[in-house]
Order: structure tokens, then sequence, then C-alpha cells
């Protein structure tokens, strides 16, 4: 069995040997030219030719096809804003065709993973975190997806205040009795 990314050829296929010729059956027919496009779930034959003479026994090659990622990721659930409190900011992607792996980065690294989802943690002193991504697997990539989230300063604040009826606190009216 060989796997082979869409768009192979017969000349692609692996053998050991010298003059080493496809075939479509096991027996019989013409030598297929290697820039034939293979065929995926195809069971192709290889011969060798050693001094002038073929080989009887043909070799069989089963090929399987992979497609390369398609569609660019979307990223999902991505905060507009964080505070800056929080530990870590995470970023989610719907799962893309054919991706073996999401390739993550940001100011503060790099991460791979085979599952759409990773965490970047949030620095001191960090306004805003830009990630980007795209999905991968042997056969190729797709286009890189960019999300930025805004980092908010957290603030504590404790106040009080005496009014006999009523108090306007933060543009609204505040009454107690």
């Amino acid at each position: 069995m060989q796997n082979l990314c869409a768009g192979a050829t017969v000349g692609q296929l692996q053998a050991v040997g010298n003059s080493i010729q496809g075939y479509a059956a096991s027996t019989g027919g013409i030598p297929i030219p290697n820039n034939t496009p293979l065929v995926n779930g195809t069971t192709y034959y290889a011969s060798q030719t050693v001094n002038g003479v073929e080989s009887q026994t043909r070799l069989a090659v089963a090929v399987t096809l992979t497609n390369p990622p398609s569609g660019l990721p979307v990223l999902i659930n991505t905060p507009a804003s964080v505070c800056s409190n929080a530990n870590s900011i995470v970023f989610s992607l719907n799962p893309v065709a054919n991706a073996t792996a999401y390739n993550w980065n940001n100011q503060v690294g790099q991460s791979t993973t085979n599952q759409p989802t990773t965490s970047f943690p949030i620095l001191a002193g960090m306004t805003s975190m830009t990630v980007s991504v795209f999905a991968s697997n042997n056969c190729g990539q797709t286009p890189t997806a960019t999300a930025t989230v805004a980092i908010l300063a957290d603030y504590a604040l404790q106040d009080s205040a005496t009014a006999c009826d009523t108090l306007v606190w933060n543009g609204g009216i505040v009454t107690g009795k």
C-alpha cells in the first residue's frame, strides 16, 4: 500500500530497483506511461528488467490518494475581548476537511495540534493577542485565518457614598430606605 497526494502519477510510485515498469494488470498488457495520473483505490503492478529480461511476476501496489486540506479555517467562539486577569484565551476552529494538523502562531509562541483547538497564555502587559492558524496534512495547507482579541485591564474599585434619599451612581439613581 502506498499513500500519495492527489494528482500523483505512476512515475511517483516507490519501487526499489532499476528499470521498473508499471502495469494496470498482474499479467499481460502494455506498460503504463510514468506521467499517467494515479486513481485512488486502484492496484497497479510493477515489473523489473534485469540484463534485458523482464520479471515474470509483478509486484502489486495498492494506491490511496490523499487530498490537501480544503477551505479557509473558520475561527468560532473567539471572544472580542477578555479581562487581563484571565489566565489564557482558548481558540477554536470548525474542523477542516482532510486536515491532520492545525498550526497556531501568536506573539506568545506556536502550537501544533491534531485538534482544532488551542490555548495561549495571557502575559503581563498584553493589550491584545493576534492569532493566526492554518490547517495542513502531508499534501498541503490551507490559507491562514487570523483573529485579534483585545485584552482589557481589570480594576478593583471600592468606594463608599452617603445619601439621604437618592444617590446618582454611574449615571443611574440608587434609592434606599
